[in-house]
C-alpha cells in the first residue's frame, strides 16, 4: 500500500518521542527527590548533629555507643567531602545525558539516569535512617536510667 511505511515511520516516531517525554519528566522528577533527600541529610549532618553532640556533651555522657561516636565523627566527612562529590558527579551525569541526547537515542541514558538517582535516593534515606537510630540509642538509655 502506497504511503504505509510514512505512516509506520510517523507513529513510530511519535511513539518514540513520547517515551522520550516520558523519560524527561520521570528524570526530571526524580532529580527534584534527589536534591529534596541530599539537602535535607545536609541539614540533618550540619545541624541536626551537632545539637545531638552539644547535648550529649552538656549530659556528660561519655559512653556513648560506638555506632553514635562513629556517626559524630563521620558527619563533617560527609558534609563537607562526601555530598559535594555526589552532587559533582550528579551534574557530571546531567551533562554527559544532555550531550548525548543530542547525539544518538537518549532513552538508555535517561533510563540508566533513573536508576542512578533512585539508588541513590534510597542510599540518602538509608543513611537518614542510620543517623537518626544512633543518636537515638544514648537517649533511650537516659530515659531508662530516669524510668529506674
Amino acid at each position: 500500500m502506497p504511503g504505509s511505511d510514512e505512516k509506520t515511520e510517523e507513529a513510530q516516531g511519535k511513539s518514540s518521542g513520547c517515551l522520550i517525554r516520558s523519560a524527561v519528566i520521570l528524570m526530571i522528577t526524580a532529580g527534584i527527590n534527589l536534591i529534596i533527600g541530599i539537602g535535607g541529610l545536609f541539614y540533618v549532618v550540619l545541624f541536626v548533629v551537632p545539637k545531638f553532640e552539644q547535648m550529649f556533651k552538656e549530659m556528660n555522657l561519655d559512653a556513648l555507643p560506638e555506632i553514635t561516636k562513629a556517626v559524630l565523627w563521620f558527619s563533617p566527612v560527609l558534609a563537607f567531602v562526601l555530598l559535594p562529590m555526589i552532587l559533582l558527579a550528579l551534574l557530571a551525569l546531567v551533562y554527559l545525558v544532555f550531550k548525548k541526547s543530542k547525539q544518538a537515542n537518549p532513552l538508555p541514558i535517561l533510563v540508566f539516569f533513573l536508576a542512578t538517582t533512585q539508588v541513590l535516593l534510597c542510599a540518602t534515606f538509608m543513611v537518614f535512617s542510620f543517623i537518626f537510630l544512633s543518636l537515638l540509642l544514648p537517649l533511650i538509655t537516659i530515659m531508662e536510667r530516669i524510668g529506674k
